[in-house]
């Protein structure tokens, strides 16, 4: 059996994985997100990358689950399986299973197996597709990954062929741009009216392009559906690293700041329950992965009591000073942030749960990079789930989640997905830009707490001049 190196940490597989799931879900792992409408022709959808019941792919997956040692919702779910595999579009309308799917998503053998199928249908053959083609960057295998999983890669990569030519490890970055203006235009141009609108896909990657994010380091600025979201080590489960508090390098934090955030970011939760354990913010209402003028208030009184400048942001320096107020408030010493390299680790697990297809490699006691498993093994046929996502923002301080919109994705030329309706409360028919607001100064916010007091303190006056003159006129 031969072996073909990704050249790809578990880190940077997991990074491809949750922007796919940011488009499908709106969320970088969102488990028990569920899709369903009488008009969507992939019926009930299922799971982080939308497991859809007319593919098939629903019913596999949860056969799956309900085989796993330690399924809890197994009993609950098999009387269903039938139902499933004869692709009964009834189900799309049983809210009894739809209650137990999303319990069963807490289950963790239900994400496990989550991870290990998509891992097994869609991430390895994305793999083993990009390795022949002599990719080697991260964002050219994660351009692969998505079209695997929204439809369309064999079509969209001949078209983008016949233009720019084979594609090769020599030409990656300039075919991978091509590939995408491609597969836009393809997408704006459709006559299905659903497939224009997850152009937003592309404009993302583009986007990546004009950063140069080809290396997909982490914090990572991803321009979604008129809105953006800071991709961090902080979304990803903490098992993945030795300290969860120092996941990453804090030069690699990035800068937290106020704005009007449209969903929860893993990194503005992280430090909103550091500024939680320190008593500077309420630990119910708090802590909600919006940063926002109340948290950036909590900073700002944090780094006055430490003798720093009082900006309200986030930075390297004041996040290790965060800390270590942390840990010295909880009796332990000081943290000191130990480069990936250097850690040991006891046992190193399968990149996103694993499944055969993509394995972990151990050296020297470190986590090292990932292999794909090649040779005579067939793969598995690559299922198509329904597509669930085109995010859209919404503004204010405090808003719900962007809707979902499910699609069905097919390896055809002309994929033909239907509208859908979701759970999730509806989306705003206008789309409306994100934009991050700009952190008030130490003058704005006295201004800013001190207003109601000078407006009493005017009407009072107002009252004493309104009384005096009523006197005189006596």
């Amino acid at each position: 059996m031969s072996e073909e190196s990704t050249r790809l940490s578990p880190l940077e597989l997991l990074t491809i994985d949750a922007i796919v799931s940011l488009f499908e879900t709106n969320s970088p792992a969102k488990y028990d997100a569920i899709a369903r409408s009488a008009q969507d022709r992939g019926g009930l959808s299922y799971g982080k990358h939308q497991a859809a019941l007319v593919s098939g792919s629903l019913h596999r997956l949860i056969s799956r689950y309900c085989e796993a040692e330690g399924a809890a919702f197994s009993g609950r779910l098999q009387p269903y399986l039938p139902r499933m595999q004869a692709e009964d579009r009834a189900l799309d309308r049983d809210d009894t299973l739809v209650e137990i799917l999303r319990e069963a998503a807490n289950d963790p053998v239900m994400q496990r197996t989550q991870d290990e199928y998509f891992n097994q249908h869609y991430m390895g053959p994305a793999l083993r597709e990009a390795a022949a083609m002599g990719f080697v960057t991260p964002l050219g295998h994660a351009v692969v990954y998505d079209s695997m999983i929204h439809g369309s890669w064999d079509n969209i990569k001949a078209r983008t062929s016949q233009t720019a030519g084979e594609p090769s490890a020599e030409n990656e970055k300039q075919w991978v741009v091509a590939y995408l203006n491609t597969r836009r235009a393809w997408l704006a141009g459709h006559s299905n009216a659903l497939l224009p609108r997850t152009v937003y896909r592309m404009d993302c990657f583009l986007d990546l392009v004009r950063q140069e994010a080809w290396a997909l380091a982490l914090p990572l600025s991803l321009q979604l559906n008129g809105f953006r979201f800071n991709l961090t080590a902080w979304d990803f489960s903490p098992s993945w690293f030795d300290d969860p508090v120092f996941r990453v390098d804090p030069a690699g934090l990035g800068v937290v700041k106020a704005r009007r955030a449209v969903i929860a970011e893993g990194r503005d939760r992280h430090v909103q329950q550091l500024l939680a354990d320190l008593g500077l913010l309420d630990p119910q209402s708090g802590v909600d992965g919006k940063f926002g003028s109340g948290s950036a208030n909590a900073v700002r009184s944090f780094q006055l009591s430490c003798g720093m400048a009082g900006n309200g942001e986030v930075d390297a320096t004041t996040y290790v000073q965060l800390a270590n107020s942390v840990q010295r408030r909880n009796g332990q010493s000081d943290g000191e942030f130990v480069p990936l390299p250097e850690r040991e680790r006891s046992t190193a697990g399968t990149a996103l749960g694993g499944a055969g297809a993509i394995t972990t490699t151990v050296g020297g006691g470190a986590l090292a990079g990932a292999q794909i498993l090649g040779g005579d093994e067939t793969p598995p046929p690559a299922d198509q789930p329904a597509d669930t996502s085109t995010p859209a923002p919404t503004t204010g301080e405090t808003q719900t989640p962007p809707v979902n919109e499910a699609q069905t994705p097919a390896n055809t030329e002309a994929p033909t997905p239907a509208p859908t309706t979701t759970d999730t409360p509806p989306a705003q028919t206008q789309t409306q830009t994100h934009t991050e607001v700009a952190q008030p100064g130490p003058v704005q916010e006295m201004a800013r707490e001190y207003l109601p007091w000078i407006g009493i303190g005017l009407l009072l006056i107002a009252l004493v001049f309104f009384s005096l003159a009523r006197r005189r006129s006596y």
